[in-house]
């Protein structure tokens, strides 16, 4: 199955970029314990972070609807670019960096998930906007699904910085297909609807939502980290916890596309919470690596359904909608952090604290079910065949 034309060339550039920052986030919380960062200072770099996204977040969705959609993601390039710089400069000895590091990261994912909210949400077609959006997603997974054991091949065989200055290459690299951005809509078409604010109950879905993958995607490291503290092993439970998630992506677009899009949503949404308390029992290698593929695979099956929706609702309200709702993201992403933070500072047991935040992220994953529920696409008819009129010479 194809992707529409418009977006090949954008998926290309995504895959690279998320290969290249694969290599390293996973692997981030380890960098920072094994140069002395105590648990509460890897909370503090992610609320660093958190509170530098929220300051970039409206600027950057205004200069998006600027600039021409290429201009968006090359400045997520060029801040991947400087994150990576940062933290090379960290591991050599330069502690200031990591705390300049947030900042780059923010930029990156302020215009990179903006740009995509905005001008995707624009070219996908109504009636194969899950089928689209499943094949994005699978073209990425397959992109970083070996980066994780090669992440830790390079660190083995060459050290930290030959890791960093890798995924630099490749950011390098994605570039190129980024310039067939320019294919993507500008603007909003006639038939979208004008630009609206999100309304209160998708704001609580998408604070629940966020907080829900925050603990996936950048506490589940930590807790590996903690837990391991071994490149190499790190490195092979993430590729096989990716491996599985691939499992049901395309499943889920499909039945999205056949007007299942909520019972899909429904679905992956109580898998997620089940998968968040299976946690709580992960101590072994085994069970921590089955646990974290069931709740990849979980969080997959969830995210269809969730963005077809969300972009949806964006193609009918407009650029308005993402700035309220990636400001509920970031507020979800600040305040849960802190409250990481703070737990970190008043508990000596790392157990609690990952306790806390594996029980906090199962019943905040529920609440993503508030979301609005997106029209049922309508089929275009078939136009009429017609009998062209023969010449008058």
């Amino acid at each position: 199955m194809a992707v529409q034309r418009d977006l090949r060339g954008l998926t290309i550039a995504l895959a690279l970029r998320s290969f290249a920052l694969a290599l390293v986030n996973v692997f981030l919380p380890l960098l920072m314990l094994e140069q002395g960062a105590a648990l509460w200072q890897v909370c503090a770099f992610y609320v660093v972070y958190s509170a530098a996204k929220m300051a970039i977040n409206y600027p950057s969705v205004i200069l998006i609807e600027r600039w021409p959609p290429w201009l968006g993601l090359a400045v997520a390039l060029a801040s991947s670019a400087v994150y990576l710089l940062l933290l090379n400069t960290y591991i050599s000895g330069a502690a200031w960096a990591i705390w300049c590091a947030p900042a780059a990261l923010a930029g990156m994912n302020a215009f990179l998930w903006n740009s995509q909210h905005i001008h995707i949400s624009r070219a996908l077609q109504d009636t194969r906007r899950g089928r689209d959006m499943a094949v994005i997603n699978v073209v990425i997974h397959v992109a970083t699904l070996a980066a994780p054991p090669i992440g830790a091949a390079l660190v083995a065989f060459g050290g930290r910085s030959t890791l960093l200055f890798a995924a630099l290459t490749v950011i390098a690299l994605a570039i190129l297909p980024a310039r067939a951005a320019h294919r993507l809509p500008r603007r909003p078409s006639d038939e979208d609807g004008p630009s609206r604010p999100a309304p209160f109950r998708d704001l609580v879905a998408n604070f629940a939502y966020n907080t829900s993958i925050l603990v996936h995607f950048l506490l589940w490291p930590v807790y590996l980290a903690v837990v391991f503290g071994d490149f190499t092993t790190i490195g092979l439970i993430t590729a096989v916890t990716e491996g599985v998630g691939l499992l049901l992506l395309l499943v889920a677009g499909r039945r999205g596309d056949r007007g299942a899009t909520w019972r899909v949503l429904l679905e992956g949404t109580i898998a997620t919470a089940l998968a968040h308390l299976a946690r709580l029992l992960a101590g072994t290698p085994l069970s921590i690596t089955v646990v974290g593929a069931v709740s990849r695979a979980a969080i997959d099956y969830q995210q269809i359904p969730w963005v077809t929706t969300y972009y949806s609702h964006v193609k009918q309200r407009g650029s308005r909608y993402v700035l309220w709702m990636e400001g509920a993201g970031d507020l979800a992403n600040l305040l849960i952090w802190l409250a990481l933070l703070v737990a970190a500072i008043l508990t000596q047991h790392a157990t609690v604290f990952f306790g806390i935040a594996f029980v906090l992220a199962a019943v905040a994953t529920i609440a993503t079910l508030l979301i609005s529920r997106q029209p049922m696409p309508v089929p275009q008819p078939r136009p009429a065949a017609s009998v062209e009129a023969t010449p008058v010479p």
